[in-house]
């Protein structure tokens, strides 16, 4: 006959190493863990699927930057992902492209700035960098109603359709980077853009933004023969700049006069030689 198992022998735990056991990991803690893979993707996504508790904190880290370099080189997951499952798209706040040339596997890194779930659901974004270097931008891109509110915008390119749109529609914007062929921008009024500290722009951004705003720092692109003529009057709309640079013209050095006469106030004045 089998011998039974005592009652105090059913009790008994287990022990070795595949003994159940519950740790409770404190957040803090749990952050530097998942933060200490930051560089290595395939570990932090392996740690992110095969547990709950570096679940969010995982998600947190993978996706809080999208960032194509040059060509095929970008950091971050595959967005793929999150065209897959648009709601990952909540933890981006930093999305960044950066081209030369136009390449059919780039649809996918705009695909989640067009109208659709994915744009939706990025209410995180705070730095949006897009330097394209040719024209093939979708026509519909950032069009529609945006979840978020920027920080940090700068768009380069040749050809950027809306960008008076986007602009009248960012609030929160402190830093703002445009270089676009546009000859004339329609005024942004406020409050959009209320918050601008630093500007790098061309004469057709500055005009639309620079009046009624408290900006520190203005980078003027392009050179000298953007002025307004007269430039008193212009000038007097920079008041309150403490940093400005521009191209100065070695044929035209009256410009440089006024402006140094008329933005007293700035404590630093540069200009680089076209």
């Amino acid at each position: 006959m089998a011998r039974q198992a005592t009652p105090s022998s059913a009790a008994a735990p287990r022990k070795g190493p595949c003994a159940s056991f519950s740790i409770r990991i404190p957040p803090e803690l749990l952050r530097v863990i998942i933060e200490n893979l930051a560089d290595d993707y395939p570990t932090l996504a392996a740690a992110a699927a095969a547990s709950r508790l570096f679940n969010e904190e995982g998600r947190r880290l993978l996706y809080h930057v999208i960032d194509q370099g040059l060509g095929n080189r970008y950091r971050g997951p595959p967005v793929k992902c999150i065209l897959d499952n648009p709601f990952l798209a909540q933890y981006i706040q930093v999305y960044s492209i950066k081209t030369y040339v136009w390449e059919k596997q780039q649809i996918d890194f705009w695909a989640p700035l067009a109208p659709g779930p994915c744009l939706q659901a990025m209410t995180s974004l705070k730095e949006l960098r897009l330097e394209v270097h040719h024209s093939n931008i979708p026509d519909d891109l950032l069009s529609g109603e945006l979840p978020f509110q920027l920080e940090i915008l700068e768009l380069q390119s040749k050809y950027w359709p809306g960008i008076s749109d986007l602009l009248s529609r960012q609030m929160h914007l402190r830093e703002l980077t445009v270089q676009v062929d546009e000859e004339t921008i329609d005024p942004i009024p406020l409050p959009a853009c209320a918050r601008l500290e630093y500007l790098n722009a061309n004469r057709a951004i500055i005009d639309a933004l620079v009046p009624n705003r408290k900006m520190q720092t203005l980078v003027w692109i392009g050179n000298i023969y953007d002025l307004p003529s007269p430039i008193t009057a212009f000038c007097t709309k920079l008041r309150g700049i403490k940093a400005f640079s521009f191209y100065e013209d070695v044929d035209l050095p009256q410009y440089r006069i006024w402006i140094f006469y008329h933005i007293s106030e700035a404590y630093s004045i540069w200009s680089y030689p076209t």
